[in-house]
């Protein structure tokens, strides 16, 4: 005797219902495969932020975006248009730290900065460049 079973019966079973006949329990098909990666959609960029303090607040060109904290991560970066932008970290104890960043299209930055204590600008502001990475090929 040959019983012929369709692909998806490794994720469904017979059995027994409620009803008390034999049956078929589970999906027609196979659930679909998935696979988590980054990926960065066109004509915009992505920046994981790591700052300390982790307080601190980012403003984009002058609009305030959020938390460092919220930005730390691969699964919640900090999302930017291709173009230039300029950050802002502000924390109440900080100096104030401003960094102008050339994002690229589909690129990826992982930035990382320790803010000074103090009030006013931080001076490393003016001639600081970002120390993130790009896509092959992309600048900063």
């Amino acid at each position: 005797m040959l019983l012929m079973l369709p692909p998806s019966a490794a994720y469904a079973w017979w059995g027994v219902g409620f009803s008390g006949g034999w049956g078929w329990y589970g999906p027609p098909y196979p659930p679909p495969p998935y696979a988590y990666g980054r990926a960065v959609p066109e004509s915009w960029a992505a920046a994981e932020i790591h700052v300390h303090p982790r307080k601190a607040t980012v403003l984009v060109d002058g609009h305030p975006a959020g938390r460092a904290r919220d930005f730390n991560s691969a699964y919640s970066p900090l999302w930017l248009r291709a173009g230039e932008h300029l950050l802002e970290l502000r924390s109440s104890g900080y100096m104030v730290l401003r960094i102008r960043v050339r994002a690229r299209s589909r690129a990826y930055y992982d930035l990382h900065y320790r803010m000074e204590e103090g009030a006013g600008i931080d001076p490393r502001s003016a001639r600081m460049a970002p120390s993130g990475k790009s896509a092959p090929g992309g600048r900063l």
